[in-house]
């Protein structure tokens, strides 16, 4: 296969798609392409065979079926822009689980475990003032991505003159509402101090930066990793931080209209979902009240109930 008219083809799938996708679910549906491409497939003459054994094969390695249904959205959407008529098979949406989200001690443990990285010296001298940076930047993004709720790949779309006296303005990644979100004091003054003391001017309107430039969305989820896994905390990862602010918001009584404003949800049933989630918390805390209460032993009058 000639890979140079391969990556021109996926350029222009990319240019034709974008009026009707994102550019994140562009840039996943081309690497979903191109890995198809390494496990065998010919992208211009798909074998509709082949596309049933390889998901069948996948099934057996205990892949989900919900990864299995966007892989082929993710082909179909190619086989038509290719003029290929073939079968591609079909999965039903499966409930999914709720997602994992960190504690309010997991999320101060990886910000403290940042801070004591931040503060520690290292061997090679000449290499302090990066350690610094990458904790102190590590520390920050962790705290933007847990306030302002937001994707990572709206964190990285941020830019220097968006900043707003209480907050940051945001451009939203999935076709929704750019919105305005608030982020505290202490956040905003360690946002200061960054963009003085350690952003690289690699980018003259990018935020987040790094030595080449504006930050990537995987430079982003290696850090929050890294920081999870020092901090014991391993499945930490940048969502989960957007679910985390929305069940803080949600346990702080804020209306859950509100709650969809500041993520950016199109629809208020995206936001609902946490309702849910947050089913468990409440009924541990009634839980613990049904404990305290001091109640007879139902067999204490054993004989005089058989009387």
């Amino acid at each position: 296969m000639n890979q140079e008219y391969f990556a021109a083809k996926l350029k222009e799938f990319r240019i034709k798609m974008l009026p009707q996708y994102s550019r994140e679910t562009l840039d996943r549906n081309v690497r979903r392409i191109e890995q198809l491409s390494r496990r065998g497939m010919d992208p211009f003459s798909v074998e509709e065979s082949w596309v049933f054994e390889y998901c069948a094969g996948e099934l057996e390695h205990s892949k989900k079926r919900n990864s299995l249904r966007l892989e082929m959205e993710d082909l179909k959407r190619w086989v038509e822009f290719t003029g290929q008529a073939i079968r591609i098979p079909k999965f039903t949406k499966e409930a999914e689980q709720d997602p994992w989200f960190p504690t309010t001690e997991e999320y101060r443990e990886v910000l403290k475990t940042c801070s004591l990285n931040f503060k520690g010296r290292i061997r090679d001298w000449l290499k302090q003032t990066e350690h610094e940076r990458k904790w102190y930047r590590t520390a920050l993004i962790i705290r933007v991505l847990a306030e302002g709720g937001m994707r990572s790949s709206e964190l990285v779309r941020m830019n220097l003159d968006e900043r707003r006296e209480q907050g940051y303005f945001i451009r939203s990644s999935k076709r929704e509402r750019d919105r305005f979100v608030a982020l505290s004091p202490a956040t905003l003054e360690m946002l200061d101090r960054y963009i003085q003391q350690y952003r690289q001017n690699t980018d003259r309107k990018a935020l987040w930066t790094s030595d080449y430039g504006r930050l990537r969305t995987a430079v982003v989820r290696s850090l929050v990793k890294e920081a999870g896994k020092a901090a014991n905390v391993p499945q930490l990862h940048p969502h989960a931080l957007r679910h985390y602010c929305a069940t803080q918001l949600m346990k702080s009584g804020i209306d859950l209209r509100k709650i969809q404003i500041h993520l950016g949800h199109a629809s208020i049933q995206s936001t609902q979902r946490y309702t849910h989630m947050l089913s468990q918390d409440v009924q541990a805390e009634i839980y613990e009240i049904y404990s305290r209460v001091r109640e007879p032993d139902f067999f204490e009058n054993e004989e005089a109930i058989a009387v």
